[in-house]
């Protein structure tokens, strides 16, 4: 294999310690190196894979809850939570060769980030490709913020559910995304465990076959990193007496140097059992060393704090305090909000950002461009990573708006000084070029997208018919009180700045059709007589503008899964041949005869 040095480059990884002598150890963190994963035999006995199954079949029931969303997988049954529900896992938690890999690639004082099992039911389809520290949002490549071992409790098959890997793109930058044929499954016996780091492309793969596949999956994370499960709140601190000390330290309940994570001044695991203790006491009788949290969530200090009176009608032994919740853009959100209609709302993140220069990423508009002229489906594969971090499919980052438009000033003056070199001219025309072409288009189509394609196409809606769906539908109808800028965080919703972005990146082809190559072309086309070669290339190029803008608004929503029978959306695209060949052989130019330029120009 290549010199380690070569990864560990790739990586920043150059300041970790030497390999260690021990030949096991040093194979496992080569693999890692190289391939971002390592495939560990039997780490657990026949006895141990059984004794996990009954447990896993024990906590399942025989009705269970399958996923909420796609990620989760709607034929996917999963358990959190894990160390607070069973002490079989404990095991799973301390694997000797998981420790050894895990002090190689952690710091010391790393932490367990989460745990469940993942129950692959027949008929579930492929997960996201996702690596499980892509919510830490930092430039890639880098080391990992965490790593992750998945246990096969049933025997791993390329047709059962086994994981999918990319090998090596734990060295890819954060613009690459995997595709199926780059993955490979990560086949095994029960009882083998595999071991990846948090910057490893992956995902669940299909079950084909008639039979579960189960699986446990445990998470550590950096010290410093935020566990994705709250160990405090999952696991009862009552249980901490049952939990192996080792495992304690892990989910937090220990301090890292110098004091990081004290309670009170004392250790955090003390902390906890004095904490048990007090719960058991009324609220007012908790001494004033705490700082506490008060009916409306806002924190005081010591001298504030003596006496506290429990709240009317409260629990004297355990209370918890809760805060207002956020109004809802569909309607009240609670006693204190009721009557205050839509006066909460708040302004997209799209606009918040309109001026926030340095947050922008220009480097990914330009890589969406370039991507819409060569390989477009790419641009809305990458909602999928989005979706998954940002729990929305809309990107609000106006780069590609601000962009775009810059491209169409220039244009605006390129137009203006070769046909109407005049300052009121190519200011008119850069307003019109901007506000009404681009922007006022893409707000009129996506305004009308957002509020028939849910109708249409979701799974309540009039083409779900064609493919026999269930009329239960998980579509929301839209209506004018829940408005355009709903409340991101439900990944089955359309959202209107989605319908926007689709909008956004549908034009930047026909920018290129008929601002761009026109403007080259036009002494061509304009030929007088015109002739059928210029009508010709001047009719394709407005079909093709046309066919790439409808191609491309069906791949947007043709990307959003819980949208069905988009292809309707491509039937534009025959309308618009038909006519094209009509008007070719009816020897009509739609820029001369069908005033395609002064169009453009309306107005100016």
């Amino acid at each position: 294999m290549p010199e380690i040095d070569f990864f560990l480059n790739l990586l920043n990884l150059e300041h970790l310690p030497p390999l260690p002598e021990d030949p096991v150890k040093r194979a496992d963190i080569e693999s890692v190196l190289q391939n971002g994963y390592v495939a560990l035999d039997n780490l657990l006995t026949e006895e141990d894979v059984q004794s996990l199954r009954e447990e896993v079949d024990r906590m399942t029931g025989e009705n269970p809850r399958t996923g909420r969303h796609m990620f989760e997988g709607r034929d996917t049954v999963r358990i959190y939570s894990l160390l607070n529900k069973s002490r079989k896992f404990d095991k799973c938690c301390l694997f000797d060769r998981v420790l050894a890999l895990n002090e190689y690639f952690l710091m010391k004082g790393y932490t367990i980030s989460a745990t469940s099992t993942i129950q692959i039911n027949p008929g579930e389809k492929p997960q996201l490709f996702h690596h499980d520290d892509g919510y830490t949002y930092l430039p890639r490549p880098r080391p990992p913020m965490g790593v992750a071992i998945m246990i096969a409790i049933d025997d791993f098959t390329a047709e059962n559910g086994a994981t999918l890997m990319v090998p090596g793109s734990h060295l890819w930058d954060s613009k690459r995304r995997p595709t199926m044929e780059e993955a490979v499954p990560m086949v095994g016996k029960a009882g083998t465990v595999f071991y990846f780091l948090g910057t490893t492309w992956h995902c669940g793969g299909s079950n084909m076959t008639n039979k579960p596949r189960r699986a446990a999956t445990i998470q550590y994370c950096q010290p410093y990193i935020r566990a994705v499960e709250n160990q405090f709140l999952a696991v009862d601190p009552r249980r901490l007496s049952e939990i192996p000390d080792d495992i304690v330290k892990m989910m937090g309940y220990g301090l890292q140097k110098p004091f990081i994570g004290y309670v009170d001044g004392l250790d955090p695991l003390k902390g906890a059992r004095r904490m048990v203790d007090w719960l058991q006491q009324p609220l007012d009788m908790q001494p004033p060393a705490f700082a506490t949290i008060d009916i409306i969530g806002i924190a005081h200090s010591p001298a504030q704090l003596h006496p506290i009176r429990p709240a009317v009608n409260m629990n004297p032994h355990i209370s918890v305090p809760r805060q207002h919740s956020t109004p809802s853009f569909g309607g009240s959100s609670g006693a204190g909000s009721a009557g205050r209609g839509n006066s909460s709302i708040k302004m997209p993140r799209f606009f918040k950002r309109l001026f926030k220069f340095p947050q922008m990423d220009f480097e990914m508009a330009i890589w969406e461009m370039t991507s819409l002229l060569i390989a477009p489906k790419k641009v809305f594969k990458s909602m999928y990573y989005h979706v998954k971090t940002k729990n929305t499919w809309h990107r609000p980052d106006p780069s590609f708006t601000y962009l775009l438009s810059f491209f169409l000033l220039l244009t605006a003056l390129a137009w203006g000084l070769a046909y109407s070199p005049s300052f009121g001219s190519i200011f008119r025309l850069s307003i019109l070029f901007v506000f009404v072409h681009f922007i006022g288009t893409s707000l009129f189509i996506s305004t009308i997208a957002y509020f028939i394609v849910g109708r249409i196409f979701g799974p309540n809606g009039a083409a779900a018919s064609l493919t026999g769906l269930s009329r239960g539908s998980r579509m929301p109808r839209r209506g004018a009180a829940q408005g355009l800028f709903a409340q991101p965080g439900e990944k089955e919703h359309i959202e209107f700045g989605y319908c926007f972005d689709v909008s956004n990146r549908a034009f930047f082809p026909l920018y290129l059709h008929l601002y761009v190559i026109q403007f080259l072309l036009l002494p061509l086309l304009t030929r007088n007589p015109p002739n059928f070669l210029t009508t010709f290339l001047g009719n394709t190029l407005y079909l093709s503008a046309l066919l790439y803008y409808t191609y491309i608004t069906f791949l947007g929503y043709n990307a959003l899964p819980f949208l069905h029978n988009t292809e309707l959306l491509l039937l534009p695209i025959l309308v618009l041949s038909i006519l094209w060949l009509v008007s070719l052989i009816a020897g009509w130019n739609v820029i001369t005869q069908g005033r395609g330029v002064e169009g453009l120009f309306w107005g100016v």
